[in-house]
């Protein structure tokens, strides 16, 4: 808008002074705050008073011109009280729903709740702004005040709960921790893939959530190189069991060739045996030998198994 720096121009003419008048009216009508409301009323005044002393107009001309601005300051007051009653208004409306946010910081239990009523809070500072232009000055300082503590506190309620999330993730790293201390990078991997799920709804600050996904990432890579050198390891005693049972097989293949050769010598015997008792002795040893070559089958089965498992480790 214009200037309201004093600039009362010298008046020569009715015309002169109608044109003054015009040009304070649009100023006053756009005035957009108080002090400049205050400067141009001021200027009026003054104004007025230059038009009233001034002979060079004609007595009805100064009374035409006083009439007008007469009128001007009546309507520019008018104005002026409306202003403030509405920005007065305005300002106990944003007290009211300063002392609702007051009163959602002490009920919230979660920082997204905190979050929401600090939306609230920017949302009425940028009203107080507008509202304030008009508004009497202890009135302005009173909200604002109101504002500052509503602020404070919703800043002081989301750092504790940043501070309960970010206690609450720390723990799950700790478990993490303690399950790598005993030699369980599995379990700590389970922990680590718990705490970024629950990361994901806990929100905490900046710095000390950045710090919190280091760590964990941190204890991953921990988690990932013992997990490596444990299967490393098993690998290794999962070769030397493989040769182990590749041992046992074989020993139970030659064992079984050996019973086998038994079963058919003593079947050729019981074949040409001459007495009854004979027979009998026979049919008895027999029967031994089958029963070995049957446990003998089973065990084979059994170590065939472990070999095949041992072997899909060792790759």
């Amino acid at each position: 808008m214009e200037s309201t720096e004093d600039t009362t121009p010298t008046i020569s003419s009715v015309e002169e002074a109608a044109f003054v008048v015009t040009m304070l009216e649009g100023q006053l009508i756009a005035a957009e705050t108080k002090p400049q409301f205050d400067a141009l009323f001021k200027r009026a005044q003054e104004f007025a008073q230059q038009i009233e002393g001034d002979g060079r107009l004609g007595a009805q001309e100064r009374a035409a011109v006083d009439q007008h601005l007469r009128e001007l300051l009546l309507r520019a007051r008018v104005d002026y009280d409306r202003n403030r009653d509405a920005a007065r208004s305005a300002l106990m409306e944003t007290a009211d729903r300063l002392t609702l946010s007051i009163e959602s910081v002490e009920e919230a239990e979660s920082a997204a709740q905190v979050q929401e009523v600090r939306t609230d809070l920017r949302l009425i500072r940028e009203s107080l702004k507008s509202a304030s232009a008009w508004a009497p000055r202890d009135v302005q300082a009173r909200v604002w005040d109101q504002w500052q503590g509503a602020n404070q506190a919703a800043w002081a309620k989301l750092n504790e709960c940043w501070s309960r999330n970010e206690g609450a993730l720390s723990a799950v790293l700790e478990r993490a921790e303690s399950a790598m201390e005993r030699g369980n990078p599995r379990a700590a991997k389970v922990q680590i893939k718990q705490f970024h799920e629950l990361a994901k709804g806990a929100e905490g600050s900046h710095a000390s959530m950045k710090q919190l996904r280091g760590r964990a990432r941190q204890l991953w890579d921990r988690a990932t190189a013992a997990s490596k050198e444990q299967h490393e390891a098993y690998v290794v005693i999962a070769r030397k069991r493989l040769d182990h049972l590749r041992t046992l097989a074989e020993r139970a293949a030659q064992t079984r060739m050996r019973i086998e050769m038994e079963v058919g010598e003593l079947e050729s015997d019981l074949q040409q045996a001459q007495t009854d008792v004979a027979a009998a002795l026979l049919r008895g040893r027999l029967e031994a030998r089958r029963k070995e070559l049957r446990q003998v089958d089973s065990e084979s089965a059994g170590l065939l198994r472990r070999i095949e498992e041992a072997e899909k480790v060792v790759g």
